[in-house]
């Protein structure tokens, strides 16, 4: 059988597997499928790689897993997996680990290191100034600000005491950093295509899409961080899309305590593309077409509102973010075993993260 591209481990074309660890609990699940009978062979290899044939005539693959397994783990597998109607299912232990800390991508250090921002698509320089860089508290500040001054008790709430949004913003020479986005003034960029103060802002030099002007202060460019790459120590750096659109949905969802989110355009905030719930925002999976282990966020989605009445947060989301997020969303539910790509009324999927 021809080798999958993307996992030289893997000799099966037609078979998918898919592995997940859900750290919180200290479980890995397995499913292989589609198969026609059971494998002959299923046994451990050390304590993170499984041995595997389809039958006695085919050659062996292995699978890494997304983590260790616990050390009781006997090294033959087949009795405590289950096969029915073409799949096979597994169920193990994991050993105990420390989980990583969650990293921003992009953060204000990193920044200050590199120095200068350049345009993912070309490498054109975007800063015209020495720019300082340093960290916002959070992208929804304002609105957690405001609650928590509405709310306050016997708070005098009157226009002095009003919480202004002039309280953070980039000054010449300082830049403010967020989860997905820069904010730079005007006068520390270099000169773009249309900067007209109209979107989208545009590399003068390729005249991709970098970012947008501030919706009410104009003076203020939000750099796009999924359009910029860094040099750091002499090599290129840059993050797929979807680590934006995953830190953006697991900072909306921290603060509203609500992982059910309305999709739109930015351009067309009235129209929702498409309902989304992050049913769980941590995980490390590996798969037929993610041999090594990966930290990612399982992702329900529809076009269609959601049958059952639930809390929706509204999300407007860039056009070329959620473009880009969408194909990613369909490519990766058409890489899992067939009885994992639905739940009920929603397509399933995975979001990498870091």
């Amino acid at each position: 059988m021809a080798i999958n591209s993307s996992n030289p481990a893997w000799n099966y074309e037609n078979v998918i597997y898919y592995s997940e660890l859900l750290p919180r609990v200290s479980k890995l699940s397995l499913v292989v499928s589609p198969l026609e009978s059971e494998p002959s062979h299923l046994s451990r290899l050390g304590s993170s790689k499984l041995f595997v044939k389809l039958s006695a005539s085919d050659s062996s693959s292995t699978i890494e897993l997304p983590a260790k397994v616990s050390p009781d783990t006997p090294i033959s597998l087949k009795q405590l997996a289950a096969f029915s109607e073409g799949s096979l299912s597994l169920r193990l232990t994991a050993a105990r680990q420390e989980r990583e800390t969650h990293t921003v991508p992009f953060p204000a250090n990193e920044l200050s290191q590199a120095r200068q921002l350049h345009c993912r698509s070309c490498d054109e320089p975007l800063l015209r100034n020495e720019v300082k860089f340093l960290n916002m508290p959070s992208e929804n500040w304002y609105e957690m600000m405001d609650y928590w001054h509405c709310h306050k008790p016997d708070h005098d709430h009157n226009a002095s005491n009003a919480i202004s949004k002039d309280m953070l913003k980039p000054r010449q020479g300082v830049s403010l950093v967020g989860v997905s986005y820069i904010d730079v003034l005007d006068g520390d960029l270099v000169e773009l295509s249309e900067k007209n103060h109209s979107p989208p802002l545009r590399c003068a030099a390729c005249t991709k899409p970098i970012g947008v002007f501030d919706a009410v202060d104009k003076s203020i460019a939000k750099i796009h961080k999924w359009n910029i790459s860094l040099t750091l120590d002499g090599e290129k750096k840059v993050h797929d899309s979807e680590i934006y659109f995953a830190e953006i949905l697991l900072e909306i969802g921290d603060i509203h305590a609500n992982y059910h989110f309305a999709v739109s355009r930015a351009s067309a905030k009235d129209d929702v593309v498409f309902y989304l719930w992050v049913f769980n925002n941590d995980l490390t999976y590996s798969s037929s077409f993610q041999p090594h282990p990966q930290r990612a966020m399982k992702i329900f989605y529809s076009t269609s509102p959601p049958t059952t009445q639930v809390v929706t947060e509204s999300i407007d989301i860039p056009d070329d973010l959620l473009e880009e997020t969408m194909c990613v969303l369909n490519t990766r539910n058409r890489q899992l075993p067939e009885s994992l790509r639905k739940f009920g009324e929603w397509d399933v999927s995975l979001f990498h993260r870091l």
